[in-house]
């Protein structure tokens, strides 16, 4: 059991688990703002351009989530880390549980197919 719980410790120090966490974090802002510009039927009306600008900025985070999670340098992600930063809302706790679930599987066999893409 230790080597088992000495690995997943190994798994969250590895840097490639908080690039992984970013890059599932910003999927569903993506899908947002994707399924958003492809599935709105006429043109805005009124004030309901705001809305479609809103939601079109948020994929735009999204977007800009998975390009510094998968190429961005060090201080980029450090940046961009540090101003999306999750608050205390139970919601948003779930959420990181969630991905931090979905992220170890995923640095896993990321750490399995290229070693030496890891940092020491």
């Amino acid at each position: 059991m230790k080597p088992v719980i000495a690995y997943i410790a190994g798994l969250f120090k590895d840097p490639i688990f908080l690039r992984a966490c970013m890059f599932l974090w910003g999927l569903p802002f993506v899908a947002l703002g994707f399924g958003v510009a492809v599935l709105w039927q006429e043109g805005p009306e009124g004030w309901e351009w705001l809305a479609l600008l809103c939601l079109l900025l948020v994929g735009a985070m999204g977007l800009c989530l998975l390009y510094v999670s998968a190429l961005g340098s060090d201080a980029t992600f450090n940046r961009t880390a540090d101003f999306m930063s999750e608050g205390g809302d139970l919601v948003g706790l779930i959420l990181v549980v969630v991905v931090v679930l979905l992220a170890l599987p995923i640095t896993a066999v990321i750490r399995a197919l290229f070693p030496r893409a890891r940092q020491q």
